[in-house]
């Protein structure tokens, strides 16, 4: 079959603008059997104990494990594991909880099989499906826009407190938006302490101790409607502030 000279330059054209389409290289047995395995083991247990805190929404300490290119690149301490090598990666020495500074889950110890699991995948090499993942980009101080925009990070304002009706627990301009996010939330206060219970909270709190048998006698005795504020006055102003601190 012959082709005119404009047909070979317009394939040749189409080609280049949308490229050769390749087939993708076949599986070895071996990678197949990885792959099943980080399939059914390792991506469900990655799913239920990290992707909350290191996934596509959220990436504490800068991390995501969601991707193994994220999870290669790592976070704010560095690559988050070595392939082939479970004693060099960092996630195996977090679940390992070894190190006091660096335990994760953070909750709660993973159970050993679940840990063998991880240990195992790390030593096959942290075999990953092949595909694109996008990192979240960072500034020249290596943040984030997620990081930059937390609270604690945003500068001082003065906020209207929200008007609320109905809500008889309420006393001061904090308990209006707490109270606000409750019925955005659907949820109810727990009932008020008493005030034995609520001397008890403050003095552990506070001091680190219970409080004293003068103490309670005078705390629920004192019947005057700033009782309380003059109560955390004083366990501020006291010399046992934070001395179990």
């Amino acid at each position: 079959m012959k082709f005119s000279l404009p047909l070979l330059l317009a394939l040749g054209l189409a080609q280049s603008l949308f490229g050769a389409e390749k087939a993708a290289p076949a599986l070895t047995d071996d990678e197949r059997t990885k792959l099943h395995f980080f399939e059914n083991e390792i991506r469900p247990l990655l799913a239920k104990r990290c992707f909350e805190c290191h996934g596509e929404k959220k990436q504490k300490a800068g991390l995501r494990l969601d991707h193994i290119s994220a999870i290669l690149a790592g976070g704010d301490g560095g690559p988050a594991l070595v392939p082939g090598k479970p004693g060099e990666s960092m996630v195996i020495q977090a679940i390992s909880y070894k190190d006091d500074d660096l335990q994760m889950p953070p909750k709660e110890e993973l159970p050993a099989e679940e840990k063998a699991l991880l240990e195992r995948w790390v030593a096959l090499g942290a075999p990953w499906p092949a595909g694109p993942v996008t990192a979240a980009p960072r500034d020249e101080q290596g943040f984030t826009a997620e990081q930059r925009a937390y609270w604690t990070f945003q500068p001082l304002t003065s906020p209207t407190p929200p008007a609320l009706t109905g809500n008889r627990w309420v006393r001061g301009e904090i308990d209006r938006f707490i109270a606000a996010k409750h019925a955005e939330l659907k949820l109810t206060p727990a009932p008020e302490a008493g005030p034995e219970e609520l001397l008890r909270r403050l003095t552990f709190d506070l001091h680190g101790l219970p409080p004293t048998r003068a103490q309670l006698a005078a705390f629920v005795g004192d019947r005057r409607p700033e009782a309380y504020e003059r109560l955390v006055d004083d366990l501020f102003a006291s010399p046992r502030y934070g001395e179990r601190w």
